[in-house]
């Protein structure tokens, strides 16, 4: 009879299982709840001060299948919930992109292109962007360069041959105190050598548009850990970014990302600005970790 039982409650297991992953050709349920650290204890609370902004960077994670319909709410209430006042994201699909744009539509605006066209359509290709409060905000430039060897269309570059690696950045003034700052959002390269490479340019893009003290951010996953020689050296030894996470003086959260291999892959690099606090959020609703920077220019 023991047995019996057994086998019964493990086949129910089983079966709740394959139903979840049946519906879920995405990879999202990574828990069986779709819940985040809403950070509401007093002692957690992020350092503010009139002037502060809050800057995000959130790996979506691309929508295959119908994952997305049963987390996209959700995205959309803590994007708010967190208060991203501008946030860089990366891995949409047209119909993340469209979701998000309309969900948010009373208090955000998004800059966002596709990699395969450079365009900001359906047929674009998987999206990067960034997803900023108009009321906080003013886009004054904007645009996108790929990481390659022919920077202006979209194009692979050196060995990775798979996907059409990009920037996209976006120069903005901050209504509350009329300060000028770009944002750089960014999908890395998984190959070794083109993501050196890509890294490189990120820095030499950020001293050509921001100049002298000019204020940037560096938004994005880069498929690498801080110790790899193109985070620790060639972006965090170029003088000119810093990681936003060991600048902190106070950190809140997780102590990874990528929960999967317990790994720090998402990064915001500041230039010419002062970070009151990094936050990493626990949540189930990506197979990455949305950051958060309260920071000061």
């Amino acid at each position: 009879m023991k047995k019996i039982v057994i086998y019964t409650l493990i086949s129910f297991i089983f079966s709740v299982f394959a139903s979840s992953c049946e519906d879920n050709k995405d990879n999202s349920l990574y828990y069986p709840d779709f819940t985040w650290d809403t950070g509401d204890g007093e002692e957690d609370e992020d350092p503010v001060t009139e002037t502060s902004m809050r800057v995000a960077t959130y790996n979506l994670q691309v929508e295959t299948g119908t994952g997305w319909t049963n987390r996209r709410e959700r995205v959309a209430q803590l994007i708010k919930d967190y208060d991203f006042e501008i946030c860089g994201f990366e891995e949409a699909s047209w119909e993340q992109r469209s979701y998000l744009g309309t969900q948010l539509a009373s208090d955000y605006q998004i800059l966002a292109y596709g990699r395969d066209t450079g365009n900001d359509d359906n047929k674009a290709g998987e999206m990067s962007g960034i997803l900023y409060k108009k009321s906080r905000y003013t886009l004054l430039d904007a645009g996108r360069f790929w990481f390659s060897e022919t920077p202006e269309i979209p194009s692979n570059g050196w060995d990775e041959t798979n996907f059409k690696r990009f920037c996209v950045w976006g120069k903005f003034k901050d209504n509350k105190t009329q300060k000028e700052f770009y944002l750089f959002e960014t999908h890395m390269p998984l190959a070794d050598n083109a993501r050196k490479h890509a890294c490189q340019m990120l820095v030499d893009a950020v001293s050509d548009k921001a100049k002298d003290n000019t204020p940037a951010f560096c938004t994005g996953d880069f498929n690498a850990t801080p110790d790899a020689p193109e985070i620790a050296t060639t972006i965090c030894q170029s003088g000119i970014l810093k990681d936003a996470y060991r600048e902190a003086a106070v950190q809140h959260g997780a102590l990874f990302t990528f929960p999967s291999k317990k790994t720090r892959i998402d990064f915001i690099f500041v230039k010419h600005a002062t970070v009151l606090s990094t936050r990493t959020i626990v949540s189930s609703l990506s197979d990455h970790y949305p950051m958060v920077i309260v920071v000061e220019i």
